[in-house]
């Protein structure tokens, strides 16, 4: 978890009673079919921004497996299963207002990530999540602070948690906010990043068709 959340923010602003069903024991990359992007592991589904620059799994998400990354290439069916058990942090894509290296101030985006908490336990839904997350926040190097703190938020029927920050970088404020979820023993994280109220608009647009399927 540290390794994750204490890069996270710096990351980011740079560029019932029913018996449960079983947790699967293989993960899937997810894919997108235009805008859409669904995942099965999860049973989540997201848009993305239109005519947002889109990286997937196959140009940036790594896997991390005992401090070795594989990386796969643009070519590789994203469907592929790979064992939960390896899996420690997975970023399953960002999507970006202009592309990458882009001669702008500032570029909002959407991230989805997700973390294994085989080693926290205690981390039983997404208000537990984003406790630790403020305090490895707390611990960096990196200037912010909580615009909104951690609430409970509905988004098409799932239950999440929200929390609200900006980043102060090079003088200019970054705004931040986390919707976080646990499900099948991950953190599952939608991060946005903005500088101003039209991208926020976007942003929350794309939230807004965020769904889990249980």
């Amino acid at each position: 978890m540290k390794r994750l959340l204490s890069a996270l923010p710096l990351a980011l602003a740079l560029i019932g009673c029913a018996t449960a069903p079983s947790t699967p024991t293989t993960m899937d990359y997810g894919r997108f079919e235009g805008n859409v992007f669904t995942n099965d592991f999860f049973s989540l589904s997201i848009a993305v921004p239109e005519g947002w620059v889109v990286q997937d799994a196959a140009t940036m998400a790594r896997l991390v497996k005992q401090g070795t990354d594989m990386l796969y290439s643009d070519n590789e069916e994203m469907k592929r299963a790979i064992e939960v058990a390896d899996v420690e942090n997975m970023q399953f894509f960002g999507a970006y207002q202009y592309p990458l290296g882009s001669a702008v101030e500032f570029n909002p985006s959407v991230i989805l990530m997700a973390e294994n908490l085989k080693s926290a336990p205690g981390v039983v839904d997404g208000g537990d999540y984003l406790f630790h997350a403020k305090r490895m926040m707390e611990q960096s190097s990196v200037e912010f602070r909580i615009v909104e703190d951690t609430r409970p938020v509905t988004i098409n029927g799932a239950e999440l948690h929200a929390l609200d920050i900006a980043i102060t970088y090079l003088g200019n404020e970054i705004r931040q906010r986390y919707y976080t979820r646990v499900l099948n023993g991950f953190a599952v994280a939608v991060v946005i990043t903005w500088t101003n109220d039209e991208a926020l608009s976007e942003l929350d647009a794309s939230v807004s068709t965020l769904r889990f399927a249980r």
